[in-house]
């Protein structure tokens, strides 16, 4: 063979090389992603996950490090790839971690450039070497500090160690390392809006909780002395009077519904409601829903019109969350009705109870029909708005419809006005007998 030849074939075996390196450093770093992916909403998974995947590849041992906007070093994640070293390796690293290793790490989060050390021992990680002496043989070697860099933001730093056999580190070993290091910052990233998130809407969630029941408190009161104002315990009241004590038990119960509102909508955000099935007359929970309904609709000049085409239908529900239901879409449906009636209708089909909520009022665009459902979210606009309520009633009705294995539909029509159906279902069809 030729000098030519023999040339081409070490070429051309080089090449082959440098692909399979590049095919395996691509399939690892699809593998890591995967992995990344799946536990990125848990903060301490994605960690864990990370240093596995540095002693799966990359490394001997690895420890993540997080950097504090103090310069406090935290240490968040250690792996051995014996696992059985794993646990003596963190508790060494709790106990013994030296001040040129935190020097070094602080350096590569505070400036976002990756170093590569060479030559080192046990005296190069711990304080005191012989503590280091169950793992001396993985604590000589190479290693590679690199930032994990998210959105700009430096988050903290992983080291890997390579020793024994394993060769020194290289600038091919860092670009993954770096890779890797980008990738799992960004599942850390989301991990810690996703927990910002959820702390945010849980203050929120308790706030709205908290006053709602300081605001309920002397609600109750003013319902209580409307109603003894009304009975004539402090003497008797013209007609004049009671229509006054009327407005105001009608507007205080408004407000009751607006409280009862947010006090839901904070505790399915809490995740602290709960269900409690029992058999419940479907007519009962019409006539209550319609008791609450009447003086609003009076109020307004409104026909209010009762349909109950089956008044002897049982359900097996929650009857607080049902009554809940029908009282929200009854309110929402008067609130956009100016004209004409408001009719609720009971009827059956197909092993199911359907409450039908109809309306003559304005109707809703098709395009904002999936917006409907949106907590605090309003179909008039803020700085033209001529209704009030809280946004919350049609989101609740939704969320309790669905935990009381229910459905709830919408069909509308601008200026055609709005027909809503809550379907539930019937405990083995039963019936009241």
């Amino acid at each position: 063979m030729s000098d030519r030849s023999t040339e081409d074939a070490a070429q051309a075996g080089r090449l082959r090389a440098e692909l399979e390196v590049a095919r395996r450093q691509a399939a690892f770093l699809s593998e890591a992603s995967s992995i990344l992916v799946a536990t990125s909403l848990d903060h301490d998974a994605t960690l864990i996950a990370l240093s596995r995947l540095a002693v799966s590849r990359l490394s001997d041992w690895c420890v993540i490090h997080s950097v504090s906007d103090e310069g406090t070093l935290e240490r968040r994640a250690v792996a051995h790839s014996d696992p059985r070293l794993t646990r003596p390796l963190t508790e060494l690293v709790d106990r013994a971690l030296n001040d040129q290793w935190r020097d070094l790490v602080r350096r590569v989060a505070g400036t976002g450039r990756s170093q590569i050390v060479s030559r080192l021992g046990p005296e190069s990680w711990f304080d005191n070497a012989g503590d280091a002496d169950v793992l001396a043989h993985a604590a000589t070697g190479t290693a590679m500090i690199t930032p994990l860099i998210g959105r700009g933001d430096v988050l903290g730093a992983i080291t890997f160690v390579a020793t024994g056999d394993r060769k020194e580190y290289g600038d091919d070993d860092l670009s993954l390392a770096e890779e890797l290091g980008r990738r799992a910052a960004i599942a850390l990233d989301n991990a810690r809006l996703y927990r910002q998130a959820h702390e945010a809407s849980r203050v929120k969630a308790d706030f709205l909780a908290v006053m709602s029941h300081e605001l309920r408190t002397p609600l109750n009161a003013i319902m209580g002395y409307t109603d003894l104002l009304d009975t004539g315990v402090s003497g008797d009241l013209n007609d004049k009077q009671h229509h006054q004590l009327g407005r105001i038990r009608t507007s205080a119960r408004h407000l009751l519904q607006l409280i009862e509102e947010i006090l839901s909508f904070a505790r399915m955000e809490a995740g602290a409601e709960e269900v409690r099935l029992e058999p419940t007359g479907a007519a009962d929970l019409i006539r209550e829903a319609a008791l609450r309904i009447e003086p609003l609709a009076e109020s307004k000049g409104l026909a209010f019109e009762v349909d109950v085409q089956a008044d002897d239908v049982t359900l097996y529900t929650d009857p607080a969350k049902a009554r809940q239901i029908l009282t929200n879409l009854l309110s929402n449906a008067l609130k956009f009705t100016e004209k004409g009636s408001v009719t609720l209708r009971l009827r059956t089909e197909d092993g199911r109870a359907l409450f039908d909520i109809i309306d003559t009022g304005i109707g809703i665009p098709k395009e904002q029909l999936d917006r409907i459902f949106d907590p605090f979210w309003q179909l008039e606009p803020s700085n033209t708005r001529r209704v009030g309520g809280t946004g919350l009633g049609l989101s609740v009705s939704r969320r309790y419809t669905r935990l009381l294995r229910g459905e709830l539909t919408v069909r509308s029509n601008p200026e055609d006005g709005t027909h809503v159906t809550v379907s539930l279902p019937l405990k083995e069809d039963v019936r009241a007998g």
